[in-house]
């Protein structure tokens, strides 16, 4: 069942109030301040761009990671693919339909799965672990005659009368992972599902992912995250949003020769008190480096290189003729994290 992202934007209408200084200075009531700020025109409208263009294909049976900083539009674009957010512009092709102007058959093939305990737009915290099944199997077109028997194959009868947010991390990805079996759906879309979960649920979550929904049954899967560790562990194919747009997609190997830097040099060393005169002969000699001052005159540089050894041996003999004194030196492939960085920024990892 494979999904194709066409040229998909979106924005929405974000509305200020702007309450001028003079009536906090007085400490007049809020509704004063309402009826003030109206006259003032105090009330500000911005259109925000969350996704800009967005082209994305994923292939029946593919289990892609999108990965991208907090309010990058991850659970935007997943909810447009679902079916639960209509897009500014463009549109989703699932199994040939369209999600726009076909909505009600493309939407058959389509299970978005939210934080287990967080719910999102489908779950509220309030509701019991009955209803919130009951309320998940009607949007997905589940019988709710059902609802017993996934209460009893995930354990959850003696739970069907709490609610959500009353549930252990681990029941609530339970409740989760019996929604998405009793789904006839062909394509998952997992939106950070196993945020806030302990680290046993969070295992049994991933088990089921990968041998259940994807292995046995060959679906489609988009999961979305910012833990990069998940992303390495799970998928074959990672795709990086940032700024509204797929930034580059492929294999973990694919974005490494992307970027043509693969091999990462750690350095520690000590001797050199002035921090500028390491930083210019970095400058001299590596395109992408780090330095990081471990107090005192000791230092820890990372060099991410092509090839260690097109840099490795003429840095150690500039370290050392500049009064350096090596404490160790490591060599190791670029991870996921510094390949994101690169793509994102420092700041970008979250």
């Amino acid at each position: 069942m494979s999904v194709e992202v066409k040229s998909v934007s979106h924005e929405y209408v974000e509305h200020r109030l702007k309450i001028i200084g003079y009536e906090q200075k007085y400490a007049l009531g809020f509704v004063i301040q309402l009826l003030l700020s109206m006259l003032t025109g105090g009330f500000k409208r911005r259109r925000i761009k969350v996704l800009d263009g967005v082209d994305l294909f994923i292939d029946r049976g593919e289990f892609l990671g999108l990965i991208g900083v907090n309010g990058s539009g991850k659970t935007t674009l997943l909810k447009i693919i679902g079916g639960l957010l209509t897009p500014t512009s463009g549109d989703v092709i699932v199994n040939g339909f369209s999600m726009v102007s076909e909505e009600d058959v493309a939407r058959r093939y389509v299970m978005y799965i939210p934080g287990a305990l967080v719910g999102g737009a489908i779950i509220s915290p309030f509701f019991t672990v009955r209803l919130a099944l009951k309320k998940i199997f009607e949007l997905y077109g589940i019988p709710v005659s059902r609802v017993d028997e996934a209460l009893k194959i995930a354990k959850l009868e003696s739970f069907s009368d709490r609610r959500i947010l009353s549930l252990s991390s681990g029941l609530a990805a339970r409740l989760m992972l019996a929604s998405a079996l009793f789904s006839d759906a062909e394509v998952f879309l997992f939106d950070e599902p196993v945020v806030g979960i302990s680290a046993e649920a969070v295992q049994s979550f991933y088990d089921f992912i990968r041998d259940k929904l994807w292995r046995e049954r060959d679906s489609t899967i988009i999961y979305a995250t910012n833990n990069l560790n998940e992303v390495q562990r799970l998928c074959r194919r990672i795709a990086i949003l940032h700024g509204g747009k797929i930034v580059t997609s492929g294999s973990l190997y694919d974005l490494v020769r992307g970027i043509g830097l693969k091999e990462v040099v750690e350095i520690r060393f000590y001797g050199i008190s002035s921090l500028d005169e390491v930083k210019l002969l970095l400058d001299d000699l590596a395109e992408k480096y780090e330095v990081d001052n471990l107090g005192g005159d000791y230092y820890q540089l990372k060099i991410i290189a092509s090839r260690a050894e097109d840099v490795l041996p003429l840095l150690i003999e500039r370290l050392v003729r500049m009064g350096g004194r090596i404490l160790s030196v490591k060599v190791r492939d670029i991870s996921l994290e510094e390949v994101f960085i690169h793509y994102v920024g420092k700041g970008g990892v979250g």
